[in-house]
């Protein structure tokens, strides 16, 4: 164990061969207790020179501790010089250790000495992140004001099991559990594989800041937040990024100056809904891409499923801008050194292209190289926050994906430092195809029922109906008796056949 605390690769192997955390110390502490057990029940073989040559290295170790590590409370080595003291003399006069009294001052100094270990332990490692019964009642974590206003929206979408909220608190980043609605986030450290790779390459979803364990919103994607129905969003101030199709409704103060901003989706696309149209998964190259056909129809990742509906590519409006740095210079092939903050590249469109569009997606790959630091990666109104490049829960991926409101001007701001940087596409988003597939989809109606959903239909169509919920394996469908095929289709959502 000793050898094995020394390589990242012995810690990922007791925690699911994922990241790098030393769940393993309760195994070593066990075994250590054995062996320290082993050591008092044979002490009266041990010689008072090995003993002392032996104590050496932990005496040096412990007053270079002492010395360099004055901010944390270690006072349970100073016990622990007093075992050693006691162990020294009983070895030194060995007449002593048949006194029945010296084991019982070992056995007493033990015991005193793993109650300091908790104490210190305790100063140093839990204090800081102790809370107080006041702050389960913050903004940050559950505010009793925002618990009532998400009641409220939860009873008006009582006849929509399946509507979400969009909503993450950075504290409480379980919300969704905290205030009990449907939402679009989730953090756990090992939860299901389809979903990362749903976020991080099918989708491409840029998520507000680039850590492992959690699934964070979703880019503010008018076209994903109508797949998923997203029927409510809520934000703080100053929520520049907010979603093409959502409409401010209100604002819930926690406090005076603790206000949150309550807007609603207008566009009300039928996310349960049935469709006879397939595409073929391989054909669809970039997000947006997906996003309209998922929109019309549905994609399996299976490639032998046979596609019976087509899209029109969009296209790459990258070859109609013109680039130049700002505050950047190159310093070799596909990356640059920014030399002041918010500096990087901006892409220019002639304004009769930029006013086509409501939103635009720039996808690219973007790496910070050096130096390592706390930075962010942004365009125009939206950021993305990035920690250091050696932080152990980083998640970097690329290429990212990032939306924003269209504009003549797409600026790629940085702070100081020298990136990777090679801009892939840029495409507009007219969300023609949203209000075409909204008018256009037949609409399901669910219901809720004690083991499941009820769903219910007016087609005699053959084809599928796709419903705004994470596919499971086990899931069943039944019509009457009769069993019906559930697929994982869209990405990671429900589909079974009609």
């Amino acid at each position: 164990m000793l050898l094995g605390s020394l390589t990242p690769y012995f810690d990922s192997m007791f925690n699911g061969f994922s990241t790098p955390e030393r769940r393993w110390i309760y195994i070593f502490a066990l075994t250590t207790a054995g062996l320290i057990a082993l050591f008092i029940r044979y002490l009266n073989e041990v010689t008072f020179k090995s003993f002392v040559t032996s104590s050496i290295v932990p005496l040096l170790i412990m007053t270079t501790s002492l010395y360099f590590k004055q901010n944390l409370h270690i006072t349970w080595m100073l016990i622990c010089l007093i075992l050693i003291v006691l162990i020294a003399i009983l070895l030194k006069y060995r007449h002593l250790l048949h006194n029945k009294y010296s084991f019982w001052i070992i056995a007493i100094l033990l015991v005193i000495q793993q109650a300091v270990i908790l104490t210190n332990d305790h100063h140093n490692n839990v204090k800081s992140y102790e809370s107080t019964l006041d702050a389960m009642s913050a903004s940050k974590y559950k505010s009793p004001t925002l618990t009532k206003k998400i009641n409220k929206i939860n009873k008006n979408h009582q006849d929509d099991p399946l509507s979400r909220i969009d909503y993450m608190s950075k504290y409480g980043l379980n919300s969704p559990m905290l205030y009990h609605y449907n939402g679009i986030s989730l953090y756990s450290s090992i939860f299901d594989g389809s979903i990362l790779n749903y976020y991080d390459k099918t989708m491409q979803i840029n998520m507000p800041i680039d850590k492992n364990s959690t699934y964070r919103l979703l880019s503010n994607r008018a076209n994903l937040m109508a797949l998923w129905n997203v029927n409510d969003r809520i934000r703080r101030p100053n929520d520049l990024n907010i979603p093409y199709g959502f409409k401010i409704q209100d604002t819930i103060y926690h406090s005076k100056n603790e206000p949150f901003i309550h807007s609603t989706n207008q566009i009300n696309y039928p996310s349960a809904h049935f469709t006879d149209k397939i595409y073929r998964n391989s054909e669809l190259k970039t997000p947006i891409d997906k996003e309209h056909a998922m929109l019309n129809g549905v994609v399996f990742s299976d490639s032998n499923q046979k596609a019976n509906s087509h899209i029109t590519p969009s296209k790459n409006l990258l070859p109609e801008t013109t680039h130049n740095l700002r505050n950047a210079y190159r310093s070799g092939h596909n990356k640059i050194t920014v030399t002041e903050n918010n500096g990087g590249m901006t892409y220019q469109f002639p304004k009769e292209i930029s006013d086509k569009y409501q939103d635009m997606y720039l996808e690219m790959d973007v790496e910070l190289l050096t130096p390592s630091k706390r930075h962010y990666v942004g365009v125009n109104e939206y950021a993305q926050q990035r920690n250091e490049l050696n932080y152990k829960y980083r998640r970097f991926v690329t290429p990212v994906t990032m939306r924003v409101k269209a504009d003549q001007d797409l600026k790629i701001r940085m702070p100081k430092g020298t990136y990777r940087l090679n801009v892939k596409g840029i495409y507009g988003e007219d969300y023609r195809t949203l209000k075409r597939a909204t008018r256009s989809l037949d609409k399901v109606a669910v219901k809720q029922t004690r083991n499941g959903y009820t769903i219910r239909h007016n087609t005699n169509k053959d084809g599928y109906v796709v419903l705004p919920i994470a596919y499971s394996k086990g899931m069943q469908a039944k019509s009457g008796s009769q069993a019906l095929p559930v697929k994982k289709g869209n990405g990671i959502m429900t589909v079974y056949t009609s």
